[in-house]
């Protein structure tokens, strides 16, 4: 299972479609994302470790495909489908499939999830630039301020949280600004990639 920097130029010259059965090519910016090259086909699927209380090892793989690359998907689309973002047409935050398998909820679409439970699944799931874990501390600083200066949004949905008028975020920055202004700036920065 060979791992590449997937790219729509190395999928259409360099991927060729397979002789005899089928390969998996990981990319190696978006953990979990796989392509599928059978002998007519390039899929692109989703793979992650889940945690499983029932599972000897406390943790099952789960699957699942996310469409045909060309037919279904670009690869852009497909990278969006994995990590989520926001819905071009309504506006509304749609959670990433990666975030929805660790979940257990296949087909939540962000009403019951909470913006102190996203919030949590970020820091446990994203990566530094670099590709290593990311620091306790540094977690430690980066959930505490968003706590700290949102608490009253984490017990929101998602939706209730994509619903708050801008005037209202504005107003909130600003106030959490007024002797602070560096740290309510890395705050609503982490908060901004928490929700994206």
């Amino acid at each position: 299972m060979p791992r590449v920097k997937l790219t729509k130029n190395e999928i259409d010259t360099k991927i060729k479609y397979s002789d005899k059965g089928q390969v998996i090519y990981w990319d190696t910016e978006t953990p979990g994302l796989g392509l599928v090259v059978g002998a007519k086909t390039k899929t692109f699927i989703l793979q992650l470790d889940v945690r499983d209380a029932d599972a000897k090892s406390g943790y099952k793989t789960v699957k699942k495909t996310l469409g045909r690359f060309g037919a279904d998907l670009t690869l852009e689309q497909a990278k969006e489908m994995v990590r989520g973002g926001v819905d071009r047409e309504t506006g509304i935050a749609v959670l990433g499939q990666r975030i929805k398998l660790r979940m257990g909820d296949p087909v939540s679409s962000g009403d019951n999830v909470t913006l102190g439970e996203l919030v949590t699944m970020y820091f446990k799931e994203t990566k530094r630039r670099d590709g290593k874990d990311r620091r306790d501390t540094s977690v430690t600083r980066h959930k505490g301020n968003i706590e700290k200066d949102y608490a009253s949004w984490l017990n929101m949905s998602l939706k209730e949280v994509n619903a708050i008028p801008s005037d209202v975020v504005i107003a909130s920055f600003q106030l959490q600004s007024e002797g602070r202004p560096q740290m309510a700036r890395l705050a609503a920065v982490m908060l901004s990639a928490v929700i994206r």
